[in-house]
C-alpha cells in the first residue's frame, strides 16, 4: 500500500503564554493538516529569537545548546515519521507526539451499558448509605438494571 502522508515540523514561540518576559518554545507537528503541539519547556525572550530561521540568535545565552536541542528534536520526529512511513503505517500528529514524548498508547477499555448502570447504581448506593438519597429510588434503579439485563 502506498503511503502519501506529509509531515510539517515547525518551531515557534507561543506569545500568548508569557512568563517573566519569556515565551515558551513549542514544536508544532502537522501530519496531513492534523496538528499536535509539543511544549519544549524552554522559555525564550523575543529579542533572542530569530523568527526567520526558527532558532535562537547567537547573542542569547546557551544558544548553541538550545539550537542543538531543536535540531535533534526535529531530526527525531522526522526519523520516526520516515520509519513508520517506510513500514507502511499511517501516523497521526498525535502519534508522533506520543512517540517523541515516550507516551505509550493507552489501551482503550470498552465500556458497556451494563457497566455504566452498575457504576451509577454503586455510586447511588453510597449516597443512600450516607443518607443523601432515598432507598426506594435505589431499588427502582436496580429494577431498571434487571430489565436491561433481561433485554440484553
Amino acid at each position: 500500500m502506498k503511503n502519501n502522508q506529509k509531515v510539517i515540523l515547525l518551531v515557534w514561540l507561543n506569545k500568548q503564554k508569557e512568563k517573566n518576559g519569556k515565551f515558551p518554545l513549542y514544536i508544532k507537528v502537522m501530519v496531513d493538516s492534523k496538528r499536535a503541539q509539543i511544549a519544549t519547556r524552554h522559555f525564550i525572550r523575543t529579542t533572542e529569537w530569530d523568527n526567520k530561521n526558527r532558532r535562537l540568535k547567537s547573542t542569547a545565552a546557551n544558544y548553541r545548546l538550545i539550537n542543538a536541542w531543536i535540531d535533534r528534536s526535529l531530526n527525531i520526529l522526522q526519523q520516526d515519521f520516515l520509519n513508520c512511513n517506510a513500514r507502511g503505517e499511517c501516523l497521526t500528529a498525535q502519534d508522533l507526539k506520543n512517540n517523541f514524548l515516550g507516551i505509550e498508547e493507552e489501551t482503550v477499555q470498552e465500556r458497556t451499558l451494563l457497566m455504566a448502570v452498575n457504576y451509577h447504581n454503586d455510586k447511588f448506593k453510597e449516597l443512600v448509605i450516607s443518607g443523601q438519597a432515598v432507598h426506594s429510588t435505589w431499588k427502582k434503579y436496580n429494577t431498571t438494571k434487571n430489565k436491561i439485563v433481561d433485554f440484553l
